[in-house]
């Protein structure tokens, strides 16, 4: 929906698996690598959560999130950051060394999305220094029930949507996943309309792009 169709994705931070689970159903034939720092996790992930450790298609790798970004010579379509500590989002998540790493791991089109929430209103404001210092203007937000915040990260210069083919193609994904993704991609809309240049922000994205 939001670039051309990606054949692969790295997810940090696998949990019970359930990012993975419905990537590998919307998007079928998806190389998915995902790594996952505890042990304990990804063995409850394999045999209590349907990852299967034997499709081709599916890498599982206990490694420390950072250190894989580090020592990896991959790229990948798509970058997930979700990595959570017992007490919320991992700090290093937010900093600019960490950003930094996954956008050099980002194919040339590429996405990095992150799931964060920050209770403090400092570690808030030093997240978005960090995404702008890493990504400039090239960064979509989705402020979803509860108080977390998706973040679209984007190594190219951000897409040029059309309001009706966005929505339609997020109710037809909802329906395929059974998820009221219609109503989440109307508040995605009016959350980033500035920054789309789109409705009454159309003549001020113009500009800005001319002078790019």
């Amino acid at each position: 929906m939001l670039q051309p169709l990606h054949d692969s994705a790295l997810v940090l931070g696998l949990g019970g698996g359930s990012l993975v689970r419905a990537l590998r159903h919307a998007r079928t034939g998806l190389q998915i690598s995902a790594i996952e720092s505890r042990p304990a996790v990804l063995e409850a992930a394999v045999d209590w959560f349907c990852m299967d450790d034997s499709d081709p298609s599916l890498e599982l790798v206990c490694a420390d999130a950072a250190e894989f970004l580090e020592n990896s010579p991959d790229s990948f379509d798509l970058v997930f950051a979700d990595l959570y500590l017992s007490e919320g989002v991992n700090p290093i998540q937010n900093t600019q060394d960490f950003l930094d790493a996954c956008r050099a791991h980002l194919n040339p089109g590429g996405i990095l999305l992150l799931n964060h929430w920050c209770s403090e209103f400092r570690d808030s404001q030093l997240a978005r220094q960090a995404l702008h210092e890493v990504f400039g203007r090239q960064l979509l937000e989705l402020h979803v029930q509860g108080g977390n915040v998706i973040t679209f990260a984007f190594r190219s210069p951000l897409p040029r949507l059309q309001r009706k083919p966005f929505l339609d193609a997020a109710l037809a994904l909802g329906q395929r996943l059974d998820t009221p993704l219609q109503r989440l991609a109307r508040n995605f809309w009016r959350q980033n309309s500035e920054a789309l240049g789109v409705g009454r922000f159309r003549g001020r994205h113009a500009a800005l792009s001319a002078n790019r």
